[in-house]
């Protein structure tokens, strides 16, 4: 899921810890 991470540039990363939807 690195296209969700480069997508909102890290804060996506603590959402799909929190929920990886």
């Amino acid at each position: 899921m690195e296209a969700c991470e480069e997508a909102k540039g890290g804060s996506a990363i603590s959402i799909h810890h929190l929920q990886p939807l």
